[in-house]
């Protein structure tokens, strides 16, 4: 008969009185198990605490409940599904600051495209192809400039924007909505033209500014995520409900969009504090200020181009 082993739960004091192995009691061991608990949610963000366990079991709630519905498995529904729980993730990443996280939001538009390819939006489709799937590509070689060399490849260089380039942007961004606007709805005859108008330009400027690391990237963002829900609401209410975790998906980034705002505004202010950190450590190179500092005085006062000082103070006199 084979011998039951348990495992016992001990902790060893070596610098306690007897230096024997104590044993724990079943209420120490839930007190420490409770603050590592504790303890991970405070490094991964009570926001992610929250976060995560809503919109995934919602969108696992959204598929069985699709299913029962519809009793009739659909790819459609199964990538959509799929779609949400990688944005999540990538989107999240990014937020704080992990350049790999980009090659996760890749393989999510990769997967969101086919579901609107297979719902016939073009414009989505089109875009994703043309602009959004490459910047994401480009994103994740050019955040290489930008990131620690620690191995964790975290993002630690983040830019600021001017007011005029913040007009600008905002210029760019109604023209460019209004040309995409009147080229799915009169030329395409696309469904819901005007969400996916301002879903498309939003999202394009926002891409373009994250690539260059400029924080106000994610108001774009938020722009566009409310379009998203605003798009996918129509089509799941007007043309199938296996569209419903595309909902899900924009408003779990939109969320975390804003979250991310706050995150790359602490990425800010620390990237400052490194640079001037580094600053104060840089060696002061005294012979080089020296030699600078005799140039000067060098060529201070020339007699040539100068008033002689000794016949000017004569006259004065």
């Amino acid at each position: 008969m084979a011998t039951k082993v348990s495992r016992v739960k001990t902790i060893d004091i070596k610098n306690g009185p007897t230096g024997k192995v104590y044993r724990m009691t079943y209420g120490e061991e839930q007190s420490m198990r409770s603050r590592l608990l504790f303890s991970r949610i405070i490094s991964a963000g009570w926001f992610e605490a929250f976060w995560y366990p809503i919109f995934m079991l919602s969108s696992i709630a959204a598929f069985i409940m699709i299913l029962l519905v519809e009793k009739n498995f659909s790819i459609i529904l199964l990538f959509s599904t799929l779609e949400i729980l990688l944005s999540m993730v990538a989107n999240n990443l990014v937020a704080r600051g992990y350049r790999y996280a980009l090659i996760l939001s890749i393989i999510a538009l990769i997967v969101y495209t086919y579901v609107a390819f297979a719902e016939k939006m073009w414009g989505e489709v089109i875009i994703h192809i043309v602009a959004f799937i490459p910047l994401e590509i480009a994103a994740f070689f050019q955040w290489k400039s930008g990131v620690s060399n620690d191995g964790k490849e975290k993002l630690e260089k983040i830019n600021n924007t001017t007011l005029k380039q913040i007009l600008f942007g905002l210029v760019i961004f109604a023209v460019g909505t209004s040309s995409v606007w009147a080229f799915l709805h009169f030329v395409l005859h696309q469904r819901f033209a005007i969400f996916n108008a301002v879903s498309i330009i939003a999202f394009l400027t926002g891409d373009i500014l994250r690539n260059k690391r400029y924080k106000i990237f994610w108001y774009y963002f938020i722009i566009g995520n409310a379009a998203g829900i605003a798009l996918w609401l129509c089509v799941s209410t007007n043309v199938t409900i296996d569209t419903i975790p595309l909902i899900l998906s924009y408003a779990a980034t939109l969320s975390n969009n804003v979250n991310g705002i706050f995150i790359w505004r602490k990425l800010d202010k620390q990237s400052r504090e490194t640079k001037v950190y580094l600053l104060a450590k840089r060696d002061i190179k005294i012979k080089r200020i020296l030699a600078l500092k005799h140039e000067h005085l060098k060529y201070k006062y020339v007699p040539k181009f100068q008033p002689d000082v000794v016949k000017l103070n004569n006259e004065i006199k």
